[in-house]
C-alpha cells in the first residue's frame, strides 16, 4: 500500500521531467541547412527588400493565431525588424499577452518566401519613434495624423528564420526550408 503513492509520485515527476526536457530538446532541434548562414540571410534580405509587406501572426486570448498584413522595416544587421501600428490595435493587445510572433514574407511569382519566428516588444518612446523610419513622413502622417501620439513601434527580434527561393532550396523529400537559428542560448 505504501508503494502506490511513491509510484504515482515517481510517474508524476517522470512526466513533468519529460515535458520539461522535450520542450528543451525541441527548442534545440538543429535547423535544416545546406548553405551557410550568410548565404541564407542574404537571400532572406533580398526577398524582404522586394516586398516589405508581410503577414504578422500573433495569438489571441483563446490561442487562435491571428494574421494581418503589415509593412516591415528593412532588417538591421541582426535581422531585427520593426513594424508601426496604432496603440489600440488587437495586435498590440495580443503581443502584450504573448510576445511570440511570426512574420511571413512571400513572393509568389518567384516561388520565394521568408518566415521569421521571434519575440516582439512594444516601443512608445519618442526617441525610438524618431530613429526608426519605416514610412516617408507624408505616408506616416496620412496613417497616423496625431503622430507621435497615435503611433507605436513593434520590434521583432528573430530567433529563427527559414528561407526558400533566391538560390536557397529546401529538403527535396520533406520540403523543409533551410533555416538559421539566431537564438542567443
Amino acid at each position: 500500500m505504501l508503494k502506490a503513492p511513491f509510484t504515482c509520485g515517481a510517474i508524476t515527476i517522470g512526466i513533468f521531467w519529460l515535458l520539461l526536457t522535450s520542450s528543451r530538446v525541441h527548442a534545440q532541434t538543429p535547423v535544416y541547412q545546406i548553405d551557410d548562414d550568410a548565404t541564407i540571410l542574404a537571400a532572406a534580405r533580398a526577398i524582404i527588400a522586394e516586398d516589405p509587406d508581410c503577414a504578422l501572426i500573433t495569438t489571441d486570448e483563446s490561442g487562435q493565431p491571428r494574421v494581418r498584413t503589415v509593412t516591415a522595416s528593412t532588417p538591421d544587421e541582426d535581422m531585427i525588424i520593426w513594424i508601426a501600428t496604432r496603440p489600440d490595435t488587437r495586435k498590440v493587445q495580443q503581443i502584450k499577452q504573448s510576445e511570440r510572433v511570426s512574420l511571413y514574407f512571400n513572393l509568389d511569382a518567384k516561388s520565394a518566401y521568408v518566415s521569421v519566428m521571434g519575440r516582439a516588444t512594444l516601443h512608445d518612446d519618442l526617441a525610438t519613434k524618431e530613429l526608426i523610419k519605416i514610412y516617408e513622413v507624408a505616408a506616416r502622417n496620412a496613417f497616423w495624423p496625431q503622430y507621435p501620439d497615435d503611433y507605436l513601434l513593434i520590434k521583432i527580434v528573430p530567433e529563427w528564420i527559414e528561407v526558400m527561393g533566391f538560390g536557397i532550396s529546401g529538403n527535396p523529400q520533406t520540403w523543409r526550408p533551410q533555416g538559421v537559428s539566431l537564438r542567443a542560448d
